[in-house]
């Protein structure tokens, strides 16, 4: 096995594990063991961290993976890079800081009224983006030394141990809430401090107080690149989390906890598609550059039947569990048509496949950009509309119809430049499928247990929308997936 598909393995496992673990604290501890404001706190602080970080990023992440490789096998050259990175790093942390300190009453004002905790607590948002901006810096350099196993454990499982421990800490009253907030803003240094051990003293990376050997031509390139790739994915970042400060600022915060516990289930959708992508994005990176776009047609209408078909189970799982699964989080009975409107709007974007991959990878690579600008528009808008009358339920309708807009015009305008589009007549098949198997699991007779109403639903479910995928060779990719380890065993235990 080669160390890509090795740390690709691990990474994945890294993953899973992390977002098992992430459900547990959050949708069991933090839900039954913080109040509705101080979970709506700890999310509102999280995404504030990681707003600043990326801010204060400069795209220095991107100009480390892209350059450091270039310098790294001569032990003086390298050195005086990371000091350039260390110098930019800590000039993007101390812009964010001024920022946020001159409008510190600005941001306190527009908050105190619906959600005077985080307004107290504010301070907190500093030093979670500089522990958060560390990790990702030293992740980064970890990344250019051919380790990525690294990071990804401590952040997806080490953080969220940490994260077990303070809330158990906090129920056993060995912490008050403010020892479990000192705890979290420690925490969040862990990773950062792993990693660095890692980077300089078991690669034994040093820096250099100079950079002069860099040609202002070179400078200005990194920067440049910086720069651009910075606005990208803060855009992005901005996309994701934009929800819940508007539900902070204009409904109140303990109303962001319940939005949090259905954006967590939701995302449940999105989990198959990620290691889809892991894999199909190489593939179409390479066939792109090698100008074979009849592959990536291939790997597009592939990607997108099979996020179609593990993402619609899964959908389809969380709709006709949802008033048993709800049953587990009355404190939160708001966001249940929420978590339907989120989970349809993340399995659009599986669906649409891979669309952000071919266009980063062709000469219109821009677009991605500009789109994900319009889209942040689009959300802010339609949440600043919907949000005031509508609760939770109006900012998940936002962000869905928001995802719907955005990814039918970038299929649109992969079928304008490539001629290529996600969808087929299995897709087709696909959605009648899920719509009545949809409708026979929800009316399934109940028993009035929670538990095993919960797993007769989901087994009946699984086992004929399955059966049906198999039946017809919805995907080919699914059926051997499936079929093949059933003729190893037949063959082993069966037929002598």
């Amino acid at each position: 096995m080669g160390i890509i598909q090795r740390q690709a393995t691990w990474n994945a496992l890294n993953s899973y594990a992390g977002v098992v673990l992430g459900l547990v604290n959050k949708l069991i501890f933090f839900n039954f063991w913080l109040t509705k404001a101080q979970f709506g706190l700890v999310e509102l602080l999280i995404t504030f961290m990681v707003l600043g970080a990326e801010l204060s990023n400069l795209g220095v992440t991107k100009i480390v993976i892209r350059f450091f490789p270039f310098f790294q096998d001569h032990k003086e050259r390298s050195g005086k890079f990371i000091f350039f990175v260390a110098v930019y790093s800590v000039f993007g942390f101390l812009l964010v800081t001024l920022i946020l300190l001159l409008g510190r009453n600005f941001i306190i004002g527009q908050y105190a009224e619906n959600s005077p905790l985080f307004a107290a607590e504010f301070n907190y948002v500093i030093f979670l983006i500089l522990a958060y901006k560390l990790y990702r810096v030293f992740s980064s350099l970890s990344q250019s030394l051919l380790n990525s196993v690294l990071p990804s454990f401590v952040w997806n499982i080490l953080m969220r141990l940490v994260h077990l421990v303070l809330i158990l800490l906090l129920h056993y009253e060995f912490l008050d809430f403010r020892g479990f907030l000192n705890g979290l803003a420690i925490g969040y240094f862990i990773p950062g401090l792993v990693l660095f051990i890692y980077v300089a003293f078991i690669k034994s990376l040093n820096w250099y107080t100079s950079w002069k050997w860099l040609k202002t031509r070179t400078i200005r390139m990194m920067l440049n690149y910086g720069w651009y790739s910075s606005l990208g994915e803060m855009t992005a970042v901005l996309v994701n989390q934009v929800d819940m400060l508007m539900i902070a600022w204009l409904i109140g915060e303990e109303m962001v906890a319940t939005y949090a516990v259905a954006f967590y289930i939701a995302k449940l959708v999105q989990m198959p598609s990620n290691s889809i992508q892991a894999i199909a994005a190489p593939l179409v990176a390479n066939d792109m550059k090698k100008r074979k776009l009849d592959e990536v047609y291939k790997v597009y209408q592939k990607s997108a039947i099979t996020n179609f078909l593990i993402g619609g189970i899964v959908f389809i799982g969380l709709v006709i569990n949802i008033d048993l699964l709800y049953t587990m989080f009355p404190k939160h009975i708001a966001g249940r048509d929420a978590m339907i409107y989120l989970a349809l709007g993340i399995l659009f974007n599986s669906v649409t496949g891979i669309h952000k991959v071919i266009i980063n990878n062709s000469r219109y690579f821009k677009f991605n950009l500009y789109a994900n600008f319009l889209l942040f528009i689009l959300i802010c808008v339609t949440n600043y509309l919907l949000i005031p009358t509508m609760g939770v339920v109006g900012a998940s309708i936002a962000t869905a119809t928001s995802l719907l807009a955005y990814n039918i015009a970038s299929c649109f305008y992969v079928y304008l430049k490539f001629r290529m589009h996600p969808f087929s007549r299995e897709m087709l098949y696909t959605f009648i499928l899920g719509v009545v198997v949809l409708a026979a699991g929800y009316y399934f007779p109940q028993t009035g247990i929670t538990l095993v109403d919960m797993m007769t639903r989901s087994v009946f479910a699984a086992g004929v929308y399955g059966g049906i995928t198999i039946w017809l060779d919805l995907s080919p990719d699914i059926t051997r997936m499936v079929l093949n380890p059933l003729k190893k065993l037949y063959i082993r235990y069966f037929k002598s």
